[in-house]
């Protein structure tokens, strides 16, 4: 099991990132998981959820591979057979070069914790393009009542991804009941669930390479792809565009 899950506040999480990345990074790779209150105001991220939904209501659902022009879209995920990880989920993409700067604003401090643990100046790749290989991206993912999940996989640890980062986005026992996030630390070992430590506005933080995954969210639910609730999560990542699409830096599902 982690050595210990580690519920702190933001100034005293950022300090320990900062002061001490060693000893930081050497807990991440102990599979500790961090649980930062209120990185982000609880109304913030509920403010961001209901504009998630208004998204939904004017867009048709659809895919874009990331290349130059790529619009900000959303997308609903249901066993797509092409996925590298299995899942039922609805997501959505956003870039800043699609006159996101205020979105990407509200998200600076993960993206700069990022390029810090890359040795990458703060602000680096927030102006970036497809077309310049790196790019950021701010993520969204709904996990519907009625069984949406993704299945346990790991994420290969890389220069832009030493963490996990994802921003709680729902409140286990108001939007949903049961399944939900969990880290299995080690082959066998029986899952940790990451919910119960959370709210809104919550960071989570995991290493990105032990296998993880969401359970199946109220199986006994009917699934309704436009209900409001279900298990909800924030991501802010720097990714490989797909001019610099790697398959191995891609999550690998656990057989």
């Amino acid at each position: 099991m982690p050595t210990d899950i580690h519920t702190t506040t933001r100034d005293e999480f950022l300090k320990r990132v900062y002061d001490d990345t060693d000893g930081f990074l050497d807990s991440i790779a102990r599979n500790d998981v961090y649980v930062v209150k209120q990185f982000y105001p609880r109304d913030f991220v509920l403010a961001f959820r209901d504009m998630l939904l208004k998204f939904s209501q004017e867009q048709e659902a659809s895919w874009h591979p990331c290349l130059d022009g790529v619009p900000d879209y959303h997308r609903i995920n249901d066993e797509y057979p092409g996925s590298w990880v299995k899942a039922r989920m609805h997501s959505f993409f956003f870039h800043r070069f699609n006159e996101r700067g205020e979105l990407f604003d509200s998200f600076r401090d993960i993206f700069r914790l990022k390029n810090f643990l890359a040795g990458e100046p703060e602000d680096a790749h927030l102006e970036s393009v497809p077309s310049d290989e790196i790019i950021s991206r701010v993520v969204s993912q709904q996990y519907p009542r009625g069984g949406g999940y993704l299945a346990e996989h790991s994420d290969p640890a890389s220069r832009f991804a030493k963490l996990q980062t994802i921003v709680q986005a729902s409140t286990i026992g108001e939007d949903f009941e049961t399944g939900g996030l969990y880290l299995r630390p080690e082959a066998g070992a029986d899952p940790l669930w990451v919910d119960q430590y959370s709210e809104p506005g919550d960071l989570m933080v995991l290493t990105p390479d032990a296998p993880h995954g969401v359970a199946p969210v109220d199986p006994d639910f009917e699934l309704d792809w436009s209900r409001a609730d279900g298990r909800w999560m924030i991501l802010p990542i720097i990714i490989r565009s797909d001019y610099n699409m790697d398959p191995e830096t891609k999550p690998k599902a656990v057989a």
